[in-house]
């Protein structure tokens, strides 16, 4: 575990009238990204949010402890006096004493590991109790060499009077540079990487954390993958499992059960609010249609429900696993009596329990089955759609925060620790605000650090809370400049990888700040293939919105065929509106009203001009690139353009009929 700190310590010159405190520390720990997103379930999302916090936490009230003061974030006192940790940042700045720096460094980079020492003893000591020993070489390797934690340091002397002038030009502000440098030299110690070592033995990778081996005896893979299906499958440590097809490292094993085990209780941070049952990918996908049925269904679905208990616990199997497998058994279609359907449904119980099938088990699955048959006779009955099978990942970003925290925005903004408390507040505040709109979505808040979040919500009204969210993101400086923010919403199949449609949420978050930032930008993972996206600013999202509307009234989409044969074949010197008409031509044939036309043509408008307007900003940012834009000499848009905004307005198209479809 990396504890480099990084100083420059000289004589106190006080910025803020005569504050001694002149010495400001940053602390940082990774990895951040790649830790939260090893995950096979929700769980282990919250679960990797929620440690980064306690580490973060235990940092901080260590630095405080010690005689440093928080400059950023500032954090909100509970009703009983205490700091809430809540929607803190893994990043945070704390002024001192001159001579206090190393100490106070030290005591935060003590602080952090050993919370997760502590955490990594604890998780161990269960997993000795459960297993037999020998499944443990390489872990406390793992455990000491994971994290990169560091606390950069710089003194306020360095932008004295003349310095700052010196290194940054006449006039500059020493207290913006004082914070810059802090900020450059905390990125460049980013920049050196830690490496961990080799400390294998021979076996073979952690299906969460590819890069470090799974626990279990040294040997040959047969013996290896013998010892998991056999003796590790199915341990339980409160509501924490490990699943029949996993192979865990040292680090996967304290985040899948680090909630689970008393130091959770012990240590600040929210991390043992994770120790409950927490929703699965198919409960967040049908808790709309639950929340929007329950009403129609109300006796049907209470029966499949207490079928699906009673069911659980002919097997023997615990409670709270019940309720974070519940939908499965809603959403899917292959519930048939056999042992073979047994094993599959219950991977996650002990091998001894999957091949012996209780006697109560049988006729406890046939009313199962009854159940779910009754319910979708009711619902077609009821003309209902079926339960959705595709959710939606929602990642939100502040745009520029590192120029607003630095004053560059808007230009000329004093540095003070008025100026730290003020975005401190606004960020808190918006962060408190995020769990409630999420869960008025139906959704599940994985986490919220202020100027970001991440969450995951039923598909259908993924795109609303996005709007919302994006309309109550705080200004910083109301009437002068406005903050913004961007999001990338995926939505994907219950049965998807999640750490693959992580992956896809983060570049589309990504795509929507190269479009320029303030922007929103969804892709949509198709079962079948063929994944679509479009990429849109927040304003213009409307038109996306009422073709999805027109397409629910029971608009026809066979006009897009039509649309799709234009692509390659359209002049350059043509223009919107005439490529424009031939869309209206093939609407009025084909689209059947609802609403479709005139909703298309305004999405036409908007994706064109979106387009030629992503292409500028992306041309400007590097000119070397081959983004077509309109030629001022020739009077016309460049080779390309046209087929460029035609797939771009297919492929809204195709996400707006995606959206509108249910029971997908």
């Amino acid at each position: 575990m990396s504890t480099v700190t990084a100083s420059i310590t000289e004589p106190a010159n006080s910025i803020e009238g005569s504050d001694p405190y002149t010495c400001w520390l940053s602390f940082s720990i990774t990895p951040v990204q790649s830790f939260i997103e090893a995950a096979r379930t929700l769980r282990d999302l919250s679960v990797g949010s929620a440690l980064l916090v306690t580490l973060t936490a235990e940092a901080i009230r260590a630095g405080q402890q010690a005689g440093g003061k928080l400059l950023y974030p500032v954090l909100q006192a509970a009703r009983d006096g205490r700091e809430t940790w809540h929607g803190i940042p893994n990043q945070f700045v704390i002024t001192c004493l001159p001579d206090q720096e190393a100490e106070i460094a030290k005591a935060m980079l003590d602080a952090a590991c050993s919370a997760w020492t502590k955490l990594a003893v604890e998780v161990k000591a269960e997993l000795d109790r459960l297993w037999k020993p020998g499944w443990d070489a390489g872990w406390q390797e793992q455990i000491d060499r994971f994290w990169d934690i560091r606390v950069a340091a710089v003194d306020r002397a360095e932008t004295m009077e003349g310095t700052s002038d010196t290194l940054t030009g006449q006039g500059a502000d020493p207290t913006r540079h004082h914070w810059s440098l802090l900020t450059a030299r905390t990125s460049a110690g980013k920049q050196v990487r830690w490496f961990r070592g080799d400390h294998g033995q021979a076996r073979q990778k952690c299906t969460l954390f590819g890069e470090l081996e799974q626990m279990g005896p040294a040997g040959g893979v047969a013996d290896t993958r013998s010892w998991w299906r056999n003796c590790a499958a199915g341990t339980r440590i409160g509501a924490a499992r490990i699943g029949a097809n996993e192979r865990l490292c040292a680090v996967s094993l304290v985040k899948r059960f680090a909630s689970c085990v008393p130091a959770a209780r012990e240590l600040v941070g929210p991390l043992h609010a994770c120790a409950a049952s927490m929703p699965d990918t198919q409960e967040i996908a049908a808790a709309g249609w639950r929340a929007q049925y329950s009403g129609v269904l109300q006796s049907e679905l209470a029966s499949l429900d207490a079928a699906i208990t009673a069911f659980h616990q002919a097997l023997g199997t615990d409670a709270s696993w019940i309720s974070e497998t519940r939908d499965w058994y809603l959403l899917s279609d292959q519930l048939r009596n056999s042992a073979e359907a047994w094993e599959s449904l219950l991977g996650e119980v002990p091998a001894a329990n999957r091949v012996k099938i209780s006697a109560a088990a049988g006729p406890a699955l046939d009313t199962l089955i009854a159940a779910r048959k009754k319910l979708d006779r009711a619902r077609r009955d009821a003309a209902v759609p079926p339960a959705p099978r595709y959710y939606a990942i929602l990642e939100l970003d502040g745009d520029h925060m590192g120029k607003w925290l630095s004053g560059e925005m808007p230009a000329g903004t004093a540095i003070t620790t008025a100026h730290f408390q003020n975005m401190s507040g606004l960020l808190r505040n918006y962060a408190q605000s995020i769990k409630q709109t999420v869960e008025n979505a139906h959704g599940q808040l994985i986490y919220a650090g202020g100027d970001d979040c991440l969450a995951v919500l039923p598909r259908d009204s993924a795109l609303a809370c996005a709007q919302e969210l994006r309309k109550n993101f705080p200004q910083f400086a109301p009437g002068v400049e406005s903050s913004t923010a961007s999001a990338g919403i995926v939505v994907c199949h219950v049965s998807h990888n999640l750490r693959d449609a992580l992956r896809e949420a983060r570049l589309s978050i990504e795509s929507a700040k190269r479009r320029g930032r303030d922007s929103l930008a969804i892709r949509i993972l198709k079962r079948s293939g063929g994944d679509i996206g479009v990429c849109l600013p927040w304003g213009e999202l409307q038109a996306l919105q009422k073709l999805t509307e027109a397409f629910i009234r029971g608009g026809s989409a066979r006009w897009a065929g039509r649309v799709a044969e234009l692509e390659g074949s359209i002049a350059d010197d043509a223009s919107g509106t005439q490529i424009g008409l031939l869309i209206k031509a093939f609407l009025q044939r084909t689209a059947s009203g609802s609403g479709v036309e005139d909703a298309a043509m305004e999405l036409w408008d908007v994706v064109h001009r979106a387009t030629a307007d992503q292409n500028r900003e992306l041309r400007t940012n590097d000119p070397g690139s081959c983004y077509p834009c309109y030629d001022d000499g020739a009077q016309s848009w460049e080779r390309g353009f046209w087929s460029m905004a035609l797939g771009a307005f297919l492929e809204a198209i195709g996400s707006a009929s995606f959206l509108a479809r249910e029971g997908e």
